[in-house]
């Protein structure tokens, strides 16, 4: 099972590095077994997946009895028969069921390992590995792949580009006023609909409020004298009803004044939003106005055990549209499930979207496909649901095992010379095959956050309106990715503190404006995050055109100048800047 190359001569002082695998999937199957070929035998592997049934045809160290089981577990055990000369040589193969991004693997985790592979399909997670083997000084090499083509690029702190340096695909936009009033396509109701996961179970956040826009619509006060009151039309319903007009309550609000009932949370999105858009009469002049949907006539269906609210088995759940009535009964049961588990979280706790969830993609499914009908756009199975939401494509497992055994290469490269060539290897597809290409190695970024050993930016918002919590979560989590951070600023009555690395600490802050806490124009942040041994400085400039929740970010050289260099990255309420990655 061992090739007769130049892994045999494997010296013992690189067989026994300490190597850390983040990610047990289809790449980390692979390079599991390729490390365990070339002779290595302390390794350790993280994964919080569990098996699933799609993973078999591309994850060849699982099979159907695993199916519910832990990725890392049973990849740690099955992988072993590829150890040369098994059980003779002590190999050892450590797993960890549980996410990278937890605290209990910090810095010190990470200082035990000579080198760290990561095989995440996650950029945020990816980026995390990314700052931690740079804090401790960790060699990193990180893979992908993406149908057809991949890469594997060597990580060496201070000598190469690490994953943060190169610019991300931008992001697709789409207006807000599109998804929330007008979708016109599949995909618009797609992000409507994890707009709603994330106002009623997730982190909420204005720009991705889904009721109609009411910039074109009537007054207030127009709308709420015409509100009817819902099928269910008892006094309750419709008073709450009004209020809803009167004031624009979010979804949120709404689901908790209403206990998170199902019903009337269906009947305030697809049948008092869809009867004010229809107030919004410029809108509908070259389309069609959407239909308001029978919610208690379909929930009465429901209660009678219609059999069309089943499916016969798996494959036609997962491959063929649902009809009106599976989305209802699926829609319901999401908001109860969901529910529940938001409630056995702490109390500030919130939940995330995830394409691994089942519930959570059978919620996006049924609201989606449920506006859809609404909208009379085409409806999409769960699948291509799930494809398009995760921006999943289909994994090919021969790219998968190429980028693994470049890895495996690089691994020994590295360990063995402590330096390389190449620092990044491209597999591609053209007219004549496959291809690959090296690169070789570039220097960091010099305004790469991660790399800088001080990071300078240019943070500019609504002083009026920016709060700390948002700078905590959307700067320092978000932007500069910390685990715990501490912002200190120089005010009127000198110096200051905002935020804190210590539970609880001046939480009280949190809810108050940069105004409030005597932040001005030209104020500058320190920010540290001891655990990463990171620090940035920010600049902070005030924008009365700024919408609340709003912000302008950019890293550079310098802070001499006031003004600085105009901010290029954007987060506003009018354009809504999204990623269907979870």
């Amino acid at each position: 099972m061992v090739a007769d190359g130049w892994f045999e001569v494997l010296p013992d002082e690189v067989a026994l590095s300490k190597i850390f695998v983040v990610g047990a999937g289809g790449i980390g199957c692979e390079i599991l077994k390729d490390l365990l070929i070339a002779g290595f035998r302390d390794i350790s592997v993280i994964d919080l997946d569990t098996i699933e049934c799609s993973n078999l045809n591309r994850q060849f160290l699982f099979r159907n009895e695993h199916v519910g089981m832990s990725k890392a577990k049973v990849a740690a055990t099955t992988a072993l028969r590829y150890a040369p000369c098994f059980p003779a040589r002590h190999v050892e193969i450590k797993p960890f069921h549980a996410s990278v991004t937890d605290q209990a693997f910090d810095v010190d985790f990470f200082k035990q390992f000579r080198l760290v592979i990561s095989a995440l399909d996650n950029a945020g997670a990816r980026s995390h590995v990314n700052r931690l083997c740079l804090t401790t000084n960790t060699p990193m090499i990180d893979c992908g792949t993406r149908g057809s083509v991949g890469q594997v690029c060597v990580i060496l702190k201070g000598k190469t580009e690490c994953y943060d340096c190169l610019p991300r695909p931008a992001e697709k936009q789409y207006a807000s006023c599109t998804i929330r009033n007008t979708p016109s396509e599949p995909i618009h109701c797609i992000i409507w609909s994890k707009f709603l996961f994330n106002q009623l179970f997730g982190l909420s956040d204005e720009s991705e409020d889904v009721s109609p826009e009411q910039s074109d619509a009537k007054t207030g006060s127009e709308a709420a004298a015409d509100a009817e009151p819902t099928s269910s039309g008892n006094a309750v319903d419709v008073q709450m009803q009004q209020w809803t007009s009167k004031l624009g309550v979010t979804i949120k609000k709404y689901a908790v004044a209403v206990e998170y009932d199902a019903k009337r949370i269906l009947e305030r999105l697809f049948v008092n939003d869809i009867k004010y858009l229809h107030r919004l009469e410029n809108c509908w002049i070259n389309r069609l106005k959407p239909d308001m949907l029978e919610i208690e006539d379909l929930l009465n269906e429901l209660e009678k055990g219609e059999s069309t609210s089943e499916w016969a088995d798996w494959l036609e759940r997962e491959k063929k549209p649902w009809n009106l009535l599976q989305c209802v009964a699926v829609a319901v049961n999401g908001i109860r499930v969901l529910k529940k588990r938001l409630d056995a979280q702490a109390e500030d706790a919130f939940l995330t979207w995830d394409k691994d969830d089942d519930v959570a993609v059978d919620f996006i499914t049924a609201f989606a496909n449920l506006r859809s009908y609404a909208f009379h756009l085409p409806i999409l199975s769960r699948f291509e649901v799930l494809s398009l939401a995760g921006k999943i494509i289909p994994a090919v497992a021969t790219t998968n095992a190429v980028v693994a055994g470049l890895a495996a290469m690089k691994t020994v490269e590295v360990l063995k010379e402590g330096k390389v060539e190449m620092s990044a290897v491209f597999l591609g597809a053209n007219d004549c095959g496959s291809t690959m290409k090296g690169q070789l190695v570039c220097p960091p970024n010099e305004k790469c956050l991660s790399c800088c050993p001080f990071a300078r930016a240019i943070l500019k918002v609504n002083l009026s309106t920016f709060t700390v919590r948002e700078l905590e979560q959307k700067i320092m989590l978000k932007e500069l990715r910390m685990r715990s951070p501490d912002v200190f600023f120089v005010g009127p009555s000198g110096a200051s503190q905002i935020l804190s690395s210590e539970p609880g600490e001046l939480d009280a802050l949190k809810e108050k404006t940069f105004s409030q806490c005597g932040i001005s124009h030209g104020s500058r942040f320190t920010c540290k995050d001891f655990e990463l041994d990171f620090t940035a400085e920010l600049l902070v400039m005030h924008s009365e055109d700024m919408p609340s929740s709003g912000y302008l970010f950019e890293c550079y050289d310098s802070v001499e100048s006031e003004e600085g260099p105009p901010a290029k990255k954007v987060r506003t309420d009018d354009v809504v800047s999204t990623s269907l990655t979870s």
